[in-house]
């Protein structure tokens, strides 16, 4: 009995009864980015080995960012252009931005963060962990 890929629409003969996807490179790649999308979500133990494993490489491979932008201006150009955009969908204002970084002492004396609760997110890109927290204003600091 042939089954529809669920990636590409194909028509094949699954292996068993639970097979969906088809044998192809392009649609096994998929399969297996949905099932460790899942797994990181619902294993604690699978995601922190993920992160480990990371953590490992970006050490032993330390210059490979600074190498890959060397060789691939366009992302650089497409990373600060995302920057931007993301600045604007977060409205942090301009006067906190100096040279394209927030800087933190640059505030106009007003409160810039709210009491409330807040979910923290890594700036790094494979950091995929958040924490929920609730912050309180206690005092305002004025500038001398």
């Amino acid at each position: 009995m042939a089954h529809q890929c669920r990636c590409c629409g194909k028509t094949f003969r699954p292996r068993n009864s639970l097979q969906l996807f088809c044998s192809d490179t392009d649609c096994q790649r998929k399969r297996k980015g949905i099932w460790q999308k899942k797994k990181l979500e619902k294993d604690p133990d699978y995601r922190l080995n993920q992160s480990d494993a990371q953590k490992r490489w970006r050490s032993s491979h330390a210059q490979y960012m600074r190498d890959y932008r060397r060789k691939h201006p366009h992302y650089v150009e497409r990373n600060r252009s995302s920057q931007k955009e993301r600045r604007i969908h977060n409205k942090i204002s301009e006067p906190l931005l100096q040279d394209g970084v927030v800087k933190m002492d640059s505030g106009s004396g007003q409160v810039i963060i709210k009491s409330g609760v807040y979910i923290l997110k890594s700036m790094s890109v494979v950091n995929m962990d958040a924490i929920k927290v609730q912050l309180s204003v206690v005092e305002q600091v004025k500038k001398m």
